[in-house]
């Protein structure tokens, strides 16, 4: 009953946008893989003349050739560089299938051993990273992504355990995950001719429910404040950056925030120093495990109601072996040898899934029925060209005209606002829905707080206007 209720009203709508897919500028694509290529040759000179010249065996003799093999670099050879000639202690992964250790050097392990030996490995890692980022974003904007119309196409997948989207490439083997594109690459992505993008977004979503369910057990006040704050009243991710950094909300930077950010997360889903750490190594922010675990213990001293509430949701896994979310759907544990893991499983699993079920359920879904029923009342080309573009984790994408910008965001903002029905609806929770807009998807203006209907056109006339100016002068040039 509930994947009839959920899942077959999101067919439609879903099959249109991949049907539809998103509009890719061949242009600024082009001078992107144009500017990588220049970027990538000019990384490797460096990391060859450091590999040939300055990596040296113990007795000071020069390793003496490079570690690019044609175009990547040679795992082979990387590991040979690290732990054969430099003796670096190897860094191991375990393969999550079979348990078994394998000797790596993959990004993790490369940041890993450039903050404890900086002087021996800093400079080639910092080259090897900055090589392997080039032709990773390189690699995401190859040719065979977009159809030969250059638009995007993905497919949209009912696969995850938290209920969310999942996003890959579409049956026809083009496309790509959609959900994931690096923010550099945003900029190919274009609005369709004549429109916008209206991107509305449910705000610090998941650490809402969080508080709003820690405050139900605990029934601190301060907390289901901070669930309920508006955008501009409250922002939790400067708050936690307050507890680790020891300064004032106001003089947190933008790098704090986002560690803040980070940290709230691993904090909130029972994360350790380790992992944490690793993850922001991923993310190119050297921190060390006991540093991660700091600013964890920072946040949960902060807010020692979290963890009363992980402490509650254990033994809920214990005692039922599932957790049930706000829309009735249970995450079944019977069959779980219960462990650290399986905790963090059911931590995250009602606010990921509240979200993602919301998202769906209260923004695509009416949004698709509203739709049909202004073309079917107007007739009107601007309602015509108004469609779908994207469905990106907890943010709804539009392309719509500037006639028709206000309707269509204050609509899916009032139904992403609708309340959370928590504690049996004694305890209801508006996620307020941010709004940006842009002819590309980098999305040039975002709002705190929602605009009037003038304000809102006419930035969108602003901004197609910018955009014609710019294609214009491109076409001359």
């Amino acid at each position: 009953a509930k994947y009839h209720q959920h899942y077959p009203p999101l067919f439609d709508p879903l099959l249109k946008m991949m049907l539809d897919g998103v509009r890719q500028d061949p242009h600024t694509k082009a001078a992107h893989l144009q500017q990588l290529e220049v970027d990538l040759r000019a990384h490797r000179v460096d990391l060859d003349a450091e590999t040939t010249t300055n990596v040296r065996y113990k007795d000071g003799t020069s390793y003496g050739k490079s570690i690019i093999a044609t175009k990547a670099i040679s795992n082979k050879l990387l590991q040979e560089v690290l732990y054969d000639v430099l003796r670096l202690p190897k860094r191991e992964k375990t393969r999550k299938d079979t348990g078994e250790k394998t000797t790596t050097a993959d990004s993790v392990a490369l940041r890993s051993l450039a903050l404890r030996h900086k002087a021996t490995c800093g400079r080639l890692v910092e080259l090897i990273l900055a090589y392997r980022r080039t032709g990773k974003i390189k690699d995401f904007i190859k040719e065979g992504v977009a159809d030969a119309d250059h638009r995007v196409r993905c497919q949209y997948k009912f696969t995850t355990e938290t209920h969310r989207l999942a996003s890959s490439k579409n049956p026809g083997r083009t496309g790509q995950n959609l959900q994931n594109v690096d923010r550099s690459v945003r900029r190919h992505y274009l609005s369709d001719p004549g429109t916008v993008f209206i991107e509305l977004d449910a705000s610090q979503a998941e650490d809402r429910i969080v508080k709003v369910l820690a405050y139900l057990l605990t029934g601190n006040r301060d907390l289901l404040w901070r669930a309920q704050a508006q955008p501009w009243e409250n922002d939790e991710h400067k708050r936690a950056a307050s507890a680790i950094f020891k300064v004032a909300v106001d003089a947190v930077t933008k790098a704090q925030r986002t560690l803040g950010k980070t940290s709230r997360h691993a904090g909130n889903y029972g994360m350790g120093g380790k992992t944490h750490s690793e993850n922001l190594l991923k993310q190119g922010v050297v921190i060390t495990p006991d540093e991660a675990q700091t600013m964890i213990d920072a946040i949960m001293a902060a807010d020692p109601e979290i963890a009363e509430w992980q402490r509650a949701t254990r033994i809920a896994v214990m005692r039922d072996r599932a957790i049930t979310n706000v829309w009735g759907w249970s995450l079944s544990f019977k069959y779980d040898r219960l462990d650290d893991a399986v905790y963090r499983r059911a931590y995250a699993y009602r606010p990921q899934s509240d979200c993602g079920i919301m998202t769906n359920i209260n923004g695509i879904v009416p949004f698709w029925a509203w739709l049909a029923e202004q073309r079917r009342r107007t007739r009107s080309v601007a309602w015509a060209m108004t469609r779908l573009a994207l469905q990106v984790h907890d943010a709804i994408i539009v392309c719509c005209p500037p006639e028709t910008a206000y309707d269509v965001a204050a609509f899916i903002k009032q139904h992403l606002e609708t309340p959370l029905p928590y504690d049996g609806g004694r305890c209801p929770l508006v996620i307020p829905a941010t709004l940006k807009i842009g002819t590309s998807w980098e999305m040039a203006k975002e709002y705190t707080q929602f605009p009037s209907r003038e304000e809102l056109e006419a930035e969108c006339r602003s901004l197609l206007a910018g955009q014609q100016a710019l294609l214009a002068g491109a076409a001359v040039g």
